[in-house]
């Protein structure tokens, strides 16, 4: 604001009422810049959150509904647990939105049976056995949108959250760069002779036997429902089923939830649901849920890599693995 003096007595008044008028403007510009100052801070990444989502096959109004709930900003970071497609009503729906708010997401069982369909049609070979759903779902993505999703990873994990986000599971006592990605889409229980299987097997959830160091959150298991332990947290708590779509928030540490707008198809088994109790926040019965460590950086987040896409395949293998 340019300020200029009056030494002519017959405008000090003109001048006094120009110089309130031009404090009013630059106090409005102070307060306009503050609030810039604010936004464009978080849109840095400076003070961001990660908004780590469930399973949401396809419910693309229940993710926008979500993110309000989370006060989700351009600075936010939002991972997927995979399985954003099939079941529901807009898989495509899902796939523009989370390219266009710079999500992440890792590969789930029904991702991948839509990403390899495309993949092999688009290279000219005979196309896999998949369901109808997954063929109608690849075709239905933009040539944008699907370069985008087939580049989902097997896992992201961050060292400075503490965190590693899967979409099914992975098999304790094994390190990370041998875990099989086929079970990293697939299980969900470990027998007593340590064999694994993506049966639903009671009391026998691999989750159990996790201990750590990272805390592994990931989906795929709407049968069990929320499911937290001291170093793992389940986030597919049936949304196309009619339950609800779960977020876990970070470095926060507080889950949240918004409720389906209808049940969009039927589970042969019954799916544990919880109550809206859970909304606000959640402690976990089998032990306290312990702090996640450091903040997020921009550099904190790395991946294992997706299979080459020059290849024009994305079939699972050992060698894509990266070890932080």
């Amino acid at each position: 604001v340019a300020c200029y003096k009056i030494d002519s007595k017959a405008e000090n008044d003109s001048a006094e009422s120009g110089a309130q008028e031009l404090r009013v403007l630059e106090l409005t510009a102070r307060k306009r810049a503050a609030l810039y100052r604010e936004t464009w801070e978080r849109s840095l990444g400076k003070k961001p959150q990660v908004i780590i989502i469930g399973d949401v096959h396809g419910c693309v109004r229940e993710v926008m509904e979500l993110l309000r709930l989370a006060n989700f900003s351009p600075g936010d970071q939002v991972i997927f647990t995979g399985d954003l497609v099939a079941k529901g009503p807009d898989s495509a729906g899902v796939i523009r939105l989370a390219r266009q708010i710079n999500a992440r997401t890792v590969r789930g069982n029904h991702d991948h049976e839509v990403i390899r369909w495309r993949e092999a049609v688009m290279r000219g070979a005979r196309p896999p056995m998949v369901s109808i759903e997954h063929s109608r779902v690849a075709r239905a993505l933009t040539e944008a949108d699907f370069e985008w999703f087939r580049r989902a990873p097997w896992y992201i994990s961050s060292t400075m959250l503490g965190v590693l986000i899967v979409h099914a599971g992975v098999v304790p006592d094994t390190p990370l760069p041998q875990q099989n990605p086929r079970m990293m889409m697939n299980m969900r229980s470990i027998l007593p002779d340590g064999s694994v299987t993506a049966k639903h097997i009671k009391a026998y959830g691999w989750a159990r036997r996790w201990k750590g160091p990272l805390r592994v959150v990931f989906g795929h298991d709407a049968l069990r429902g929320l499911q937290l332990y001291p170093h793992a947290v389940g986030l597919d708590t049936g949304c196309v089923y009619g339950g609800r779509l779960t977020a876990l928030l970070l470095p926060e540490n507080r889950l949240i939830s918004v409720r389906a707008r209808k049940q969009y198809i039927e589970q042969r088994r019954k799916v544990k649901l919880y109550n809206g109790a859970h909304q606000k926040r959640v402690t976990s019965t089998s032990g306290s849920v312990s702090k996640f460590r450091g903040t997020l950086r921009a550099n904190g987040i790395s991946s294992a890599p997706p299979p080459s896409v020059n290849s024009g395949r994305s079939e699972p293998d050992s060698r894509h693995w990266l070890k932080e």
